[in-house]
């Protein structure tokens, strides 16, 4: 989930985990809570913090990269880590130069947070959407304010019909789909 919707929402991420949805995303810094932090911007490259909040639901998770990076999650657990082949930082890297120096070649392998892990491979979601709603909109321009209202729903509602269809085509490698 993109950072937008991240900010603040630790009840909304409650309500989502008591409905049975689960979805981690990057927070940014000045909204992550307080109560959760317990990370310091000096902590060594590739540390790990969180902590949970108190009926531990939603997890807020801080890993010092290249610079501090802020979590919220109710899918992962703190503990869980993925070994990952990572690149040195680059020379040119304005904050690089202070891990470059824990790398031994430019290519090494890095136990990272699987929350991280995850929120790198399949973030992008929205993008897609965006992608898929600029090819094919159905917005015109007119005077009415409320008119984009109702156009939004219908090209996200028209999308998702077709990426269904394309579903079931590959699902059942049929076309055109049948009833």
């Amino acid at each position: 989930m993109d950072n937008l919707f991240t900010t603040s929402t630790v009840p909304l991420l409650l309500k989502l985990r008591d409905k049975s949805i689960g979805r981690a995303g990057t927070a940014r810094s000045d909204a992550f809570p307080h109560h959760l932090r317990r990370l310091d911007s000096t902590a060594p490259w590739n540390t790990v913090s969180g902590s949970s909040t108190a009926d531990e639901k939603v997890l807020g998770l801080e890993w010092q990269d290249q610079k501090t990076v802020q979590m919220l999650t109710t899918l992962h657990p703190l503990s869980k880590k993925v070994n990952r082949n990572r690149k040195q930082p680059r020379v040119i890297s304005t904050s690089g130069a202070a891990i470059r120096k824990y790398y031994t070649s430019v290519r090494m392998e890095v136990d990272i947070p699987s929350a991280i892990d995850d929120y790198n491979h399949f973030k992008g979601g929205i993008d897609i959407a965006n992608q898929y709603c600029e090819t094919y909109f159905t917005q015109q321009t007119n005077r009415r304010n409320w008119f984009p209202l109702f156009y939004w729903p219908l090209d996200i509602a028209i999308i998702n019909s077709f990426l269904l269809a394309v579903t079931g085509i590959l699902i059942n490698k049929v076309w055109p789909p049948t009833p």
